[in-house]
């Protein structure tokens, strides 16, 4: 979220007045989206929250979708961080990350690195059902 500065979030709550959840490890990337985007925390379409994929801090079935952009690659526990996202929604995960070819293009991890977490992380998400 910190990297996209908010951009994704604003597109998100803007054009329908959704209500959008937002979850993130870093307290300084928390406390940047609740200034950056403060008119929507205002309106109640925001609520950024502290939080790890891994332990997400919303009840069973709390959210209509669950969205994770480029940050899969950085989870701890990928399996429990799936769940999560299950967990809390009552309709549908999208899940994107960045591929091997995105390497030294737009961020700063190897081609290899990339391509060693993205199948683990395919595996994780067949594994528990996911349709990939």
């Amino acid at each position: 979220m910190s990297a996209l500065g908010g951009e994704a979030l604003r597109a998100i709550c803007s054009p329908g007045g959704l209500r959008v959840c937002a979850v993130d490890i870093d307290p300084g990337a928390v406390i940047y989206l609740k200034k950056a985007l403060r008119e929507f925390v205002e309106l109640g379409l925001l609520d950024v929250r502290l939080g790890a994929a891994e332990a997400l801090p919303y009840g069973d079935k709390e959210c209509d979708s669950a969205v994770s952009v480029a940050a899969l690659h950085h989870f701890r526990d990928i399996y429990a961080a799936l769940r999560e996202m299950a967990r809390v929604t009552r309709r549908v995960v999208v899940v994107y990350d960045w591929t091997p070819n995105a390497s030294g293009v737009t961020n700063p991890h190897s081609a290899e690195e990339l391509r060693r977490k993205m199948g683990a992380d395919l595996a994780a998400a067949k594994s528990l059902g996911y349709a990939v």
